[in-house]
């Protein structure tokens, strides 16, 4: 009997366990060789900024710049000034700004922005 009880503790919780902990060390693995690919090979980040009527986007080749480009960024919305980051490689076209009024919401649920949103626009 106390075989067959620790059989089936092995079965439904050991085994288990053991793949959850293997898929995140695979996903970890992925996630690790990912960034090192991308700043080896020279591919560039993109930086995005995005308020409620546009968006700007910057392309940065490297961590660090990529770094330096979203503080500049952040320090220049918080000012209220047209973000000009010096570290960035170009200016990409910005994609269409999400309309925050016509997002779509969970019945019962509170529409709220993110406060990222709220310095862009000087509110904060």
């Amino acid at each position: 009997m106390l075989c067959i009880l620790a059989a089936a503790v092995v079965l439904l919780l050991v085994i288990p366990l053991l793949v959850f902990g293997i898929e995140l060390i695979i996903i970890g693995l992925v996630a690790t060789v990912t960034i090192f690919a991308r700043v080896l090979l020279g591919r560039p980040f993109v930086v995005e900024a995005r308020c409620s009527d546009h968006a700007l986007a910057w392309s940065v080749t490297g961590l660090r710049r990529s770094r330096r480009v979203i503080d500049d960024v952040i320090e220049a919305l918080a000012i209220g000034s047209e973000p000009a980051p010096a570290d960035a490689d170009a200016q990409l076209p910005g994609a269409p700004a999400p309309d925050m009024h016509q997002l779509p919401s969970r019945p019962g649920s509170v529409a709220r922005r993110p406060s990222s949103l709220l310095v862009a626009e000087g509110v904060a």
